[in-house]
């Protein structure tokens, strides 16, 4: 009886100190679990701030480029109005 009572208290104390270690493992994968939760919506915020400015800069980009072709134009009739008044001098 005395057997069976120690045996019961060392299995008893055996399976509290495997519970002990399953909840250290369950707190460590919680642990992690929430650092990778933290990164995933950092990620997700750097993404979306990458995908703005990638925006702004497309935008920036276009505006830039009719800027360009404004300014090639009117390079085009100054250049035009250059020949017209040579030619007319020419003429005269």
């Amino acid at each position: 009886m005395i057997f069976e009572r120690q045996s019961l208290s060392e299995r008893q104390k055996g399976l509290q100190e495997e519970q002990e270690r399953l909840l250290q493992s369950q707190s460590l994968l919680n642990q992690r679990e929430e650092h990778f939760l933290s990164r995933s919506q950092e990620l997700n915020r750097l993404q979306k701030e990458l995908e703005d400015t990638k925006a702004k800069v497309e935008k920036e980009h276009e505006t830039l480029h009719d800027e360009k072709t404004t300014l090639k134009m009117k390079e085009a009739t100054l250049m035009q109005r250059e020949e017209v008044r040579s030619y007319l001098k020419f003429l005269s």
